[in-house]
């Protein structure tokens, strides 16, 4: 390949590959705990096109943690429920609980709040710089990058992040595996400005033997579409009318479409990658997992894939943990991602059937499930990031099925250390572990895993679930309302839940030095 090669560059901690929100999250979220980051991408600048929309609450909480002031400025279109049509008649309507309620924000203003955050870190795209080669073992990663100006660069890293897209040039240069099946469908998208009333605070599903036809209200105005294109339509060539036909076949034949920014014609995959970390190299977003837009999964999962990573990097960067912590990104993340493959698809067919009994049938079990707790209490959690539960985090220790693998509560509490009314997820820091003592139960035994604790810097909180507060320390001497022990993860994340806890234990779990510690007190 042409070009002039530039002179072995000194270790940079994380390389990053690709600038979309998976690749930006990775690279603030380490930032922000101290670790040095490169990030590449091989387009010259981010696109301008909406893309992914759908914003669930989990990743808001994850915004806010980075900067809440900003985050406030990101103005969406908050969405009050789903509807859902068969040929032309409405269904249901699936009202968002206030837990558990999207937003429509488009993915460039998504994007252009990551960014800012990371320029005002110092840090800076390396656009129009394209990955040519890597090169990744157990013990270190390089990767060999060409510039726009036809100069090459190699980048010595301790890690590598490969977040750049489903047609992802780390997870080809692995040679992993990427499994999965394509629609037969052809998919459009469009963004466009119209004519006509159709309840904005409701994302719109008609579902018809013709096709599915999706309907969202933008943020800045217009509206989004998203169709299967008809068999004997060319996708690659539909223009404003011919969207205009495919709405009235299928919607509410009350829209007139005036303008479109945007037509575009793609393929929707079910794939997954058979394997998301090789040596010092990790998959995430799509990189590591793609599916159908049902259920607004992508964008929020590809946030989370970065979040999950970023800490654990951080901590066994600054030697806080062992690097065993690392594993556990696959062992977590995997199984999720499967999850949500699996579930957007099955909701794709659903939208897809044609069959008249299948269709029936589709329409009887969507309105009967709908008049059950069902939604509210399970499939809207989902859908919001706050009921994913790490399994490898609850077979660990069997006392604490119930709790262990979940997001701490989000309950409202007033927390005595700054005096503020906050929530619990809110209240507990994201740098370092938390030994929460949940319940005023002091305990004597537990003085050594206290002390252990203290010495590598985890909080130590103590819950009054009964008063609504959250207190500074482990309880007092003299407390005798009994209680149990939560380790929370810097993520939110527990990892423990029981009522006995030793340090030996305490540093399996958090794969840290505390063992050394406890020895001190044999």
């Amino acid at each position: 390949m042409s070009g002039t090669s530039m002179p072995l560059q000194n270790e940079v901690p994380v390389l990053i590959v690709g600038a979309g929100p998976a690749g930006l999250m990775a690279a603030v979220e380490l930032t922000r705990r101290a670790v040095p980051v490169r990030i590449i991408d091989r387009l010259p600048e981010a696109s301008r096109h909406s893309k992914a929309l759908g914003v669930w609450p989990r990743t808001f909480e994850l915004f806010q943690r980075i900067n809440p002031l900003r985050q406030l400025e990101l103005a969406g279109q908050y969405q009050e429920g789903m509807r859902y049509y068969s040929d032309g008649r409405r269904l249901v309507t699936i009202p968002y609980t206030n837990e558990a309620r999207a937003t429509v924000l488009p993915q460039p203003a998504i994007e252009r709040f990551l960014e800012a955050e990371l320029n005002e870190h110092g840090i800076h795209v390396e656009r129009g710089t394209e990955l040519v080669s890597i090169d990744v073992d157990d013990h270190h990663a390089s990767a060999r990058a060409l510039r726009h100006d036809g100069t090459t660069e190699t980048i010595s890293a301790g890690y590598l992040i490969g977040a750049d897209g489903a047609s992802s040039a780390v997870r080809k240069a692995l040679e992993i595996p990427f499994a999965g099946a394509t629609y037969p469908s052809t998919f459009v998208v469009v963004d466009a400005t119209i004519d006509g009333n159709l309840d904005p605070a409701l994302t719109h599903y008609f579902c018809s033997t013709r096709g599915i036809l999706v309907i969202s209200a933008l943020p800045e105005g217009g509206v989004r579409f998203f169709t299967s294109a008809p068999r004997d339509t060319d996708p690659d060539r539909l223009d404003l009318a011919g969207v205009q036909r495919i709405i009235d076949d299928r919607g509410p034949g009350t829209l007139r479409l005036t303008s479109a920014r945007w037509i575009s014609a793609f393929t929707v995959h079910a794939r997954q990658a058979a394997r998301i970390r090789h040596g010092r190299a990790f998959l995430i977003g799509d990189a590591a997992h793609i599916h159908s837009p049902a259920g607004g999964q992508g964008l929020n999962t590809g946030i989370a894939d970065a979040h999950n990573l970023a800490w654990k990097i951080a901590r066994v960067h600054h030697h806080h943990a062992h690097e065993r912590l690392l594993g556990t990104y696959e062992l977590e993340r995997h199984p999720i991602a499967e999850q949500i493959v699996h579930a957007a698809d099955q909701q794709t067919r659903l939208w897809l059937l044609t069959r008249p009994h299948q269709i029936i049938l589709r329409d009887l079990l969507l309105r009967a499930v709908a008049r059950t707790p069902y939604f509210s209490r399970v499939y809207l959690p989902t859908l919001a990031g706050l009921r994913y539960r790490y399994d490898s985090l609850r077979h660990r220790d069997q006392r604490s099925r119930s709790t262990a693998g979940t997001l701490i509560d989000a309950l409202d509490i007033f927390d005595v250390s700054n005096e503020r009314l906050t929530s619990l997820r809110r209240a507990l820091p994201d740098d370092t572990y938390t030994l929460l003592f949940d319940g005023n139960r002091y305990d004597p035994n537990l003085d050594d895993v206290i002390d252990s604790a203290r010495r590598v810097g985890f909080h130590l909180r103590t819950l009054d679930r009964r008063a609504s507060r959250l207190c500074t320390g482990p309880p007092t001497p003299g407390a005798i309302r009994r209680g149990r022990i939560l380790l929370v993860r810097p993520d939110g994340y527990i990892a423990f839940a029981g009522r006995t806890l030793t340090p030996d234990r305490l540093a399996e779990l958090t794969h840290t030095s505390v063992l050394d510690l406890a020895q001190e007190h044999a």
